[in-house]
Order: structure tokens, then C-alpha cells, then sequence
């Protein structure tokens, strides 16, 4: 039977960026189909900053994100890269319903410190309802100089050491990590 798997994508994400790649290993599961969820984004900071003081551009994407017709296939899993966890969070906030499957958000600002106090309004979902955390404290997105914070609500959080020479925050590395395979996969299979 095949399993649908629903991906979004973080800031720096313009019209045409080919950020689907950045999934590939997710692509190469068996059996599996990706729906793509693309939000309007121009830029790293700008789209954290209109996203905080602009009503009308979070709107905007959340009215984005909810016209895929993935919800009406049944999802069985959403992956969400960096602020896509704001941005889910906020759709289903927005929506006033519960995510239709477990979420895995890989690389989210919600685990930073100081990010959390920007953008802690939109901070996961009530109890009962499958949300992991993927992190790693070596990714300035995740973590303050090595501290994060836990996700109240989340199911999980796992804490991997991604392999990169530099930069430590795209989904690529984390998704190349075994015990993020193994996750995925596990989650995939128990939704059987």
C-alpha cells in the first residue's frame, strides 16, 4: 500500500529553487509518495520579519499551504525543514484542527532559545497528537551555543550530530543520518 509523505521547506526558498532535492533520500523510499507543500519565500531574514510583523503575509501562506490537496489524501507522515515548522504549526493553528498524522520536524527554530521567544506563539500542538523533534546542537538554527530547549508537546526529540564541514542546518545532512532513516521509517511503518 503506498504511503504519502508531505514535505515543506524553511526560509531562503524562492519561486523555482529547486529545494525538492534537498528531500531526495525521502524520495527513494519505497512505496512512497511526496507532496510538496511550497510557501511563498524570499529571503532569510526577511521572511522571519514578515512573518512577525506582517498578518496579511502569514495569512497569505497559510491560505498557500492549505490549497495542496494533499489533506484530502490521508497523509502519512509531514516532514518539515526549519521555519516549515512554524509554518505548519501555524496552518493548523490557523485551521483549528489536528495534523492527520505524525509530524517530524528536522532543523526548527522551536528547540533555539532565543528563536523560541520570536516565534514560540506558534509552538506545536495539544496533547495526543505525534510530534518529533530532529535537532542537532551544533546548528545555530536548533540550538544557542549548544543548549536547546524541549518542545512540551513533542513525542521525541532526537539529537543527532549531522556531518558537515560548515554549515550544520540543511535537511540533506540530517536526512542522511541513520538514526533520521531509522525514525522516519519507523514512524512510516506504524501508520500501517
Amino acid at each position: 500500500m503506498k504511503k504519502h509523505i508531505a514535505i515543506i521547506h524553511g526560509v531562503d526558498t524562492p519561486p523555482g529553487d529547486p529545494w525538492q532535492e534537498d528531500f531526495l533520500w525521502l524520495y527513494g523510499i519505497p512505496d512512497v509518495e511526496i507532496h510538496e507543500l511550497n510557501w511563498p519565500s524570499t529571503g532569510f531574514f526577511s521572511d522571519g520579519f514578515k512573518w512577525l510583523l506582517n498578518p496579511w503575509y502569514r495569512e497569505h501562506v497559510v491560505d498557500c499551504i492549505g490549497a495542496k490537496p494533499f489533506w484530502a489524501l490521508e497523509a502519512d507522515l509531514i516532514v518539515t525543514h526549519s521555519f516549515g515548522q512554524v509554518v505548519m504549526n501555524a496552518f493548523f493553528d490557523d485551521m483549528g484542527c489536528e495534523p492527520p498524522c505524525p509530524i517530524v520536524n528536522i532543523a526548527g527554530p522551536l528547540t533555539h532559545p532565543g528563536l523560541r521567544m520570536l516565534y514560540g506563539r506558534w509552538n506545536g500542538y495539544p496533547d495526543g497528537v505525534e510530534y518529533h523533534t530532529i535537532l542537532n546542537e551544533d546548528d545555530p538554527i536548533t540550538s544557542l551555543r549548544g543548549h536547546w530547549m524541549r518542545n512540551k508537546n513533542a513525542e521525541s526529540h532526537l539529537v543527532v550530530k549531522v556531518d558537515a564541514d560548515e554549515n550544520e542546518h540543511p535537511v540533506n545532512f540530517y536526512l542522511d543520518h541513520p538514526k533520521v532513516q531509522d525514525k522516519i521509517l519507523s514512524l512510516l511503518k506504524e501508520s500501517a
